[in-house]
């Protein structure tokens, strides 16, 4: 039997924030420790830094079993389709959490500071953030986020400003300028950080379609705009990033959002935009760029569609072969074709003179 870890009592609370970070209790059994400011301890003593880590590492394993890691899927490893459960097909060296000090950092300021009253610091700019540091801040961001207290101090942070998981998760939370800057996500494509965005596919999905069924209740024209603006900013790099590195299987979401959303039926543009009111204290031609900017991912059709297109014209002796076979099955599974074409016909619903980039889809 484990013997009892003796922690005093900031040491404690500091535990509790960090469970309820990751979801094992309710963020609002906390929020009142969170907004109590106290005198932090010189240092943790041995047992709780040991709790913590325990805590952090199983507790964003488990995240991420239960966010799709529990899935029999099949993604790509050296080019290669690789099915099974994440443990199954994704070798150890790539599933081992490593931490710096970022999270303790940062949960020794959660636990002692005011986070909206304080002008302390705690991220380190010169500490380089590992896989699991990711993560954590993307979790912790979740958690954190429904909070309108925390929601602005926290959202502008660097460590959750430059955290791609977030950006892709949350587009919306980044609306705020008219010319956002999303992280590169090019590190999510490859090594650790790779697995997780396997295991978070499902998620992914899920917020995105409730992200695109709730344009619709958005009335003011500006937040519209800004909202397409970042969307758009952040698709556009995210695919690039994908097709680079030569793992569509990691953009397949957004696809399977069209997918979802389209189910056999063309949607009239009012899906996204009939909430913005009929008189709009701006130009014409400021109006109709932004209503094509609400359907931002929508406008990415003809990315799927031409990557169709090059996976077809692939051989079967040429490099690339198994991951071009692989999109096409996952395209053709998604029913891709027809959803291309419900969404190319929305988009002439919305904007008659738009002429499609990706020419007409044909059948393989």
């Amino acid at each position: 039997m484990m013997a009892t870890r003796e922690v005093t009592r900031f040491e404690f609370d500091l535990l509790r924030i960090l469970r309820a970070l990751l979801g094992v209790i309710p963020i609002d059994q906390v929020r009142s420790l969170i907004l109590n400011k106290r005198t932090p301890p010189a240092c943790l003593n041995p047992n709780a830094i040991a709790l913590v880590k325990d805590t952090l590492s199983k507790g964003l394993i488990l995240h991420l079993v239960r966010a799709g890691g529990w899935r029999d899927e099949s993604f790509l490893h050296n080019d290669t389709p690789t099915n099974g459960r994440v443990w199954n097909r994704v070798p150890l060296a790539e599933r081992t959490l490593t931490f710096s000090r970022k999270p303790l950092d940062f949960l020794l300021w959660l636990t002692a500071e005011h986070p909206t009253q304080t002008k302390v610091e705690w991220h380190r700019a010169s500490i380089e953030s590992t896989a699991g540091d990711d993560l954590f801040f993307h979790v912790a961001y979740d958690a954190l986020r429904d909070d309108p207290e925390f929601f602005d101090s926290f959202r502008s942070k660097s460590p959750f400003l430059n955290n791609p998981f977030s950006w892709l998760m949350n587009a919306s939370d980044f609306a705020t300028v008219d010319n956002p800057a999303p992280p590169s996500f090019a590190p999510l494509l490859s090594g650790t950080r790779a697995m997780m965005l396997e295991c978070l596919q499902a998620s992914l999905t899920k917020r995105w379609l409730r992200s695109e069924a709730a344009k619709s209740e958005i009335a003011d024209w500006n937040i519209m705009r800004r909202r397409g603006i970042a969307e758009t900013a952040i698709l556009t790099q995210f695919l690039k990033a994908a097709e680079t590195s030569n793992r569509l299987d990691l953009a397949i979401f957004p696809l399977r959002v069209l997918s979802k959303l389209f189910a056999g039926r063309t949607l009239e543009p009012s899906f996204w935009i009939g909430g913005l009111m009929a008189e709009a204290p701006i130009r014409l031609a400021e109006r109709i760029a932004i209503q094509r900017s609400a359907l931002s991912l929508v406008q990415q059709s003809d990315t799927f569609a031409r990557w169709h297109q090059l996976a077809r014209a692939v051989g079967y002796f040429d490099d690339g072969y198994a991951a071009s076979q692989f999109w096409k099955e996952a395209y053709e599974a998604l029913d891709g074709g027809a959803t291309i074409t419900h969404a190319r016909q929305t988009l002439a619903a919305l904007d008659p003179l738009r002429v499609s980039a990706g020419g007409s889809e044909t059948s393989p």
